[in-house]
């Protein structure tokens, strides 16, 4: 349980509820940034977008209960985040540009409506690429019902369930797999039929997809403090060396750069300090960005 407990910490999201109704043609998809980013959040309530070196940040929302992931748009321009406020769970969609929201109201998920005790999250590529619909994961929180994994149409406000006995869907780059946990090992799902394609694939966490989808990175179950390569067949399970941390930090979130080259990830101390670093794919030029104490979990753009 005390796995299942931290990755309930890394994707479950505690927000404050934007009510406000927003013409939901703003989900059209528009022209994609041309410089990738980095998306994070801070335990003092904001998500900040900035270059992938750490300069130019920008505040894009604050909320006072903000918290963990967020999911870029295939666009580039919009980022998704859950919230909870005033216990009404809500999906939330904010526009980068103008921090214009849409919000939905996660009662069309029967479970929620029905007011049973389930955690919420988002991974970090919740987002069809070939459509504005968001996987969301459903973990049971002491309650004989399976962990699921649910679709959310924003744009109709319909729901439609995916999965049982799973959670933590990553999409894959073309949205034709993607990978999640059932049974504490990590599975692929080929997305139209749901048919499994690896099976207990890895023990770890795989949290991320390589730009052309033919690796994952992982994070490594036993003390959180290890991060893994590995092939969507299983094979070539390659940890990446010299990763640095102190005693008691653990890695809650890790994301592949655009280009292939960089493994972004996230780390929280036994302090409840946050950071987030930088390492090269061999293991070399570790690199911590920002000086705050509260960079939490930080998401590259799309590739």
């Amino acid at each position: 349980m005390h796995m299942k407990w931290l990755l309930i910490l890394t994707v479950s999201v505690i927000l404050l509820a934007g009510c406000a109704k927003v013409d939901v043609s703003e989900l059209t998809p528009t022209t994609p940034i041309p410089i990738p980013k980095i998306a994070y959040t801070t335990t003092s309530g904001s998500i900040y977008i900035m270059n992938t070196d750490g300069s130019n940040q920008r505040t894009v929302t604050t909320d006072e209960y903000l918290k963990n992931t967020v999911c870029w748009s295939k666009d580039n321009k919009r980022l998704a985040h859950l919230s909870l406020g005033d216990s009404q769970p809500t999906l939330v969609i904010v526009n980068i540009e103008d921090s214009e929201k849409t919000t939905v109201d996660l009662k069309i998920i029967p479970e929620i409506s029905q007011k049973k005790s389930y955690y919420l999250g988002l991974m970090s590529r919740c987002w069809r690429p070939s459509s504005d619909r968001i996987l969301l994961s459903m973990v049971a929180l002491g309650i004989n019902e399976p962990d699921k994994i649910y679709e959310i149409d924003p744009k109709n406000r319909v729901a439609t369930l995916v999965m049982t006995d799973g959670f933590a869907p990553v999409l894959s780059p073309s949205g034709d797999r993607f990978v999640f946990i059932r049974d504490w090992s990590s599975q692929i799902l080929e997305v139209g039929d749901n048919t499994i394609l690896s099976e207990d694939l890895t023990e770890n966490f795989c949290v991320d997809w390589s730009p052309n989808g033919d690796k994952l990175v992982c994070i490594g179950s036993e003390e959180y403090q290890s991060i893994f390569t590995i092939n969507t067949d299983g094979t070539e399970k390659t940890e990446i060396p010299n990763v640095s941390l102190r005693e008691g930090d653990r890695i809650e979130m890790a994301s592949w750069s655009p280009d292939g080259e960089k493994i972004l990830f996230s780390v929280f101390s036994s302090s409840d300090e946050c950071f987030m670093y930088t390492v090269n794919i061999d293991g070399t030029g570790q690199l911590r960005l920002l000086n705050s104490t509260d960079a939490c979990v930080g998401i590259y753009s799309n590739p």
